[in-house]
């Protein structure tokens, strides 16, 4: 069962960054899935004037209007999961950032426990 999910290049980029590295093969196999469907084409680095840092550890410049666009990825429910679950764990160890909020609120829900993406 997949949802469409809408996500600017900032979102996307946030959720890459903090899918578990090491799990068993399944949650992994979907882990390669997502980044395949979240991390940037050719097309949109160009259009978002994304450049790395020399040391390849973050961006370097990019274009704000460019990054803040909305962009409809489809995702299987089980992908939405592993999503949900980082943010949950971020979440009870008390370290989600302010960069998560939006994301928090798309997979796993606002205070009425809704998430935005149903309804």
């Amino acid at each position: 069962m997949t949802e469409k999910i809408k996500l600017n290049m900032w979102e996307r980029l946030i959720a890459m960054s903090i899918l578990p590295k090491e799990s068993n093969f399944v949650t992994l196999r979907l882990i390669r899935d997502l980044n395949g469907k979240l991390g940037p084409s050719p097309k949109e680095i160009e259009k978002c004037g994304i450049e790395l840092r020399e040391d390849g550890k973050g961006l370097s410049k990019w274009i704000d209007s460019e990054m803040l666009a909305d962009t409809e990825i489809e995702i299987h429910k089980k992908e939405k999961e592993v999503v949900a679950k980082a943010l949950e764990s971020l979440d009870k160890d008390k370290k989600l950032l302010q960069d998560h909020f939006t994301l928090y609120e798309k997979f796993v829900g606002d205070y009425d426990g809704k998430t935005n993406t149903e309804s």
